[in-house]
């Protein structure tokens, strides 16, 4: 699959414009050295894939070359991550432990890479515009769904192999969604208007990789396993995210603070005051769920009405 005899992937093309004449897209030359990696070495792969993704995310070039170069890299991307080995590397603390972890593993400094390529052409895509031109929304629909796959690679990451959180993750899939929110591409509890498609939608993506940081925050993440993942995905439809202002004085409230780079917590106290962020109204199923995998700690949550 990856074989380390081959020449290094610097030779290929390294003195040559990795973009098009006409600026647009990547050229001939970009597109053969990436494939390239394919053939090479794992580490040597992966770490060239790294160093690509990192360059291009400071590399001045236009909205529709990096969107055009961004596609080429994430087949090379999944090639690597197919072959990553997916053995622990890191001792997770037990649940409710710190949360934020101290550094990135190679592979979730691969998707935290792509992930803040996808961003970046988000906001340039958006950058200047008041609504969405029917010529960028496949590029928008594209940059926003990848955003999701690898922002959700590096979390669920973390639950298969038992890591602290990856230093970011949660904070910029926060982020992503508040300007989903505030762009006008997502309403709450409503129809998305431009960013979703009959495969993707924005609000459940969000929604399923909170109960999953919620779980994996109250249960530990070893009990996660692809079944409640699954149940998980499907729970996300009907859970609610509300406003805090009126829910002053509640108790068993799971609090998504935006503003904080962790999962949404449950707060077992009442609620002293509004904060930046929601309150993810679960229904009782998700309780249910918690008390399945952790008998012995009994979690009182506000259930969605």
């Amino acid at each position: 699959m990856y074989h380390s005899a081959c020449p290094d992937w610097h030779d290929a093309g390294s003195g040559s414009s990795v973009y098009g004449a006409d600026g647009l897209g990547p050229d001939a030359a970009f597109a053969a050295r990436i494939k390239r990696f394919r053939s090479l070495g794992l580490s040597r792969a992966l770490t060239g894939l790294i160093l690509e993704l990192e360059n291009l995310q400071h590399t001045t070039v236009s909205a529709e070359t990096r969107y055009a170069m961004l596609r080429v890299l994430k087949r090379a991307v999944l090639h690597v991550a197919a072959a990553l080995p997916k053995a622990l590397s890191m001792t997770r603390p037990a649940a409710g432990g710190p949360t934020p972890g101290p550094g990135l593993s190679l592979e979730q400094r691969l998707y935290a890479a792509m992930a803040n390529n996808c961003l970046h052409l988000l906001h340039e895509l958006g950058r200047g515009h008041t609504g969405y031109a029917d010529s960028l929304v496949q590029s928008r629909q594209w940059a926003v769904r990848n955003a999701f796959q690898f922002l959700g690679r590096q979390i669920l990451g973390a639950v298969r192999d038992g890591r602290l959180w990856p230093a970011g993750a949660w904070q910029s899939l926060h982020e992503l969604f508040v300007y989903l929110v505030m762009r006008g591409s997502v309403r709450l509890h409503g129809d998305s208007l431009v960013l979703s498609d009959d495969a993707f939608d924005p609000e459940s993506a969000y929604k399923q990789l909170l109960l999953i940081g919620l779980l994996a925050e109250l249960v530990g993440p070893d009990r996660l396993q692809p079944d409640t993942l699954t149940r998980l995905g499907v729970l996300a439809k009907v859970v609610r995210l509300v406003e805090s202002d009126g829910l002053v004085g509640e108790f068993g409230l799971i609090l998504v603070e935006v503003s904080h780079d962790r999962p949404p917590r449950l707060r077992v106290g009442s609620l002293d005051d509004p904060f930046r962020g929601w309150v993810l109204r679960v229904p009782r199923e998700v309780e249910s769920l918690v008390t399945a995998l952790e008998p012995t700690r009994r979690h009182r949550m506000a259930i969605a009405a």
